[in-house]
């Protein structure tokens, strides 16, 4: 098809089947579709390995039509080739052609940890399960209020989402709101009982309102369970300590060390002495 192509008149009409299935079947001309036949064989290239081929293919394609499923395919391969940050652009291209493409705004969203959704995206409820990941990618770009507003969405569309309430009380920690986090926590507790963090954020969130007999009691629920998390040692030390119990302070302090934590050390040395 692509050899003979320009000997094809114009007005000639065929009918198209989308191999993806999202169009069904459709009537068009040869001259109107070489584009997407360029797209399907790089596609195939790609199947075989010929990724050379492939972005060939795929760049010919643009000559005849600029679309939104070309960035897309395009990006996938540079995926694959390693390279991120033209597969980024291509992302990003797609979504100025199509703000709505709910293809481009997940892979952009897999690909690339500062994005952002739009508002109307997180009401779309096709992208219901790519709020997590997001919320996620925000949390960890630093993005604490953005995150919960992710995970927030989330949970209005799925109310027993477990994950979601973790997650969303992770960032509500971040933010100040303990005692928001510490509902969230409970409310993991209630729905998913084997998701044993919950004791030592929910720990942590007493911790910060200065609640440290509280704060204590759910590291030593976390620690009969998990005593390898070197972390919890270290914040039931300093719970501990604040409460004026030395001895035990620096009894988990020691714990801590034992598992690698640096910080640890220097808080023995500070509070500890020859302890």
């Amino acid at each position: 098809m692509i050899e003979h192509h320009s000997n094809s008149e114009t007005k000639a009409v065929y009918y198209a089947s989308d191999p993806a299935g999202a169009k069904g079947t459709f009537l068009t001309t040869l001259q109107s579709m070489i584009s997407q036949v360029y797209q399907y064989r790089a596609m195939a290239y790609q199947k075989n390995g010929q990724w050379d081929k492939a972005l060939d293919d795929f760049t010919t394609a643009f000559e005849y039509d600029t679309t939104v499923d070309g960035y897309i395919n395009r990006s996938q391969l540079y995926a694959k080739m390693g390279k991120e940050e033209a597969a980024i652009f291509d992302l990003k291209r797609a979504i100025e052609l199509d703000s709505g493409s709910y293809r481009a705004w997940y892979n952009l969203a897999i690909m690339d940890q500062t994005t952002q959704l739009p508002k109307f995206l997180m009401e779309e409820e096709e992208f219901t399960p790519m709020l997590n990941l997001v919320g996620a990618n925000a949390f960890e770009s630093g993005n604490y209020a953005l995150a919960a507003q992710y995970h927030s969405r989330a949970i209005k569309a799925d109310p027993n989402d477990d994950l979601a309430y973790l997650n969303r009380g992770k960032a509500l920690l971040r933010t100040g709101a303990h005692s928001q986090a510490r509902e969230d926590f409970i409310r993991v507790m209630q729905l998913e009982p084997s998701r044993t963090e919950v004791f030592y954020l929910i720990g942590n969130s007493l911790f910060y309102e200065k609640k440290f007999k509280d704060a204590v009691g759910f590291y030593e629920r976390y620690l009969s369970i998990d005593r390898g998390y070197e972390n919890v040692w270290f914040n039931a030390a300093m719970a501990y300590l604040s409460l004026g119990e030395n001895e035990k302070g620096c009894e988990y302090l020691k714990n801590a060390q034992g598992l690698g934590m640096n910080q640890a050390s220097l808080m023995l040395e500070k509070h500890c002495g020859s302890q």
